[in-house]
């Protein structure tokens, strides 16, 4: 005959499982919200990172051209502002715009959305601003143009976790 005592030890009693339940469920409840904290840190990451190159090319791209052009019709005058950028490269105008939240270089003619493109579409342009600046040198009797760029892009997404937003100026000579 076997003793009774024996037999009742061979499993797991009701509330010791329930306890490893409890262990359990509080272990998966910390490891689910650092795998959501690990995956917004990405995605702000990523979305920083996209923000950052294309403004990054943008502001190259423009800084290029500045750089070769012979003369910035737009803005005309100095400290004059505008929205748009018009110089005068190798003989042939080049144009600077913002058009449906990108910006766009035109070559021989007026911005377009056949223009091409600089930014890419995963960003939206909030803000594209040229400001002229002259220096006048009295001993040389010659004006130095330098054109300043303010550029404002953030990540095209509505989900929190993309939100980024940077902001970038500098001012660039024109080559005289």
């Amino acid at each position: 005959m076997q003793n009774g005592k024996n037999n009742l030890r061979k499993g797991f009693s009701l509330l010791e499982l329930l306890l490893y339940i409890a262990i359990l469920a509080i272990i998966m409840t910390f490891i689910t919200g650092a795998f959501f904290s690990i995956n917004q840190g990405r995605a702000r990451v990523e979305a920083a990172t996209e923000v950052n190159s294309n403004m990054r090319f943008a502001v190259d791209k423009i800084a290029q051209d500045i750089k070769a052009a012979s003369a910035v019709a737009v803005p005309a005058t100095a400290s004059a502002t505008s929205t748009a950028l018009q110089l005068t490269v190798d003989g042939t105008s080049v144009q600077y715009c913002v058009l449906v939240g990108r910006i766009r270089r035109q070559s021989g003619g007026a911005c377009s959305d056949a223009s091409d493109v600089v930014t890419g579409d995963a960003v939206v342009v909030d803000s594209l601003l040229f400001t002229r600046l002259e220096n006048s040198n009295v001993v040389l009797g010659k004006a130095f143009v330098t054109v300043g760029v303010s550029i404002e892009l953030h990540y095209n997404s509505d989900a929190p976790e993309w939100q980024y937003a940077a902001v970038k100026q500098t001012t660039v000579p024109l080559h005289q």
